[in-house]
């Protein structure tokens, strides 16, 4: 039991580093998602371009 317990100075090296690789996601949330994305699709097999824009009825269309 006593082999378990972190000391303050042992403590306070892991939650920095935990806390610097936090604060860089976030930084770079939006990049990393699209990444996962990316990654995912590839995994399922789903084409990247597979997601259709919906369309607008107020716009005319050309055929119009």
């Amino acid at each position: 039991m006593i082999m378990a317990y972190g000391t303050p100075d042992q403590v306070m090296g892991l939650a920095s580093s935990l806390a610097a690789i936090f604060g860089f996601l976030l930084m770079f949330w939006n990049k990393v998602l699209v990444m996962v994305g990316k990654i995912y699709d590839r995994i399922t097999g789903r084409p990247e371009a597979a997601v259709e824009k919906p369309t607008d009825p107020a716009t005319p269309s050309a055929s119009e």
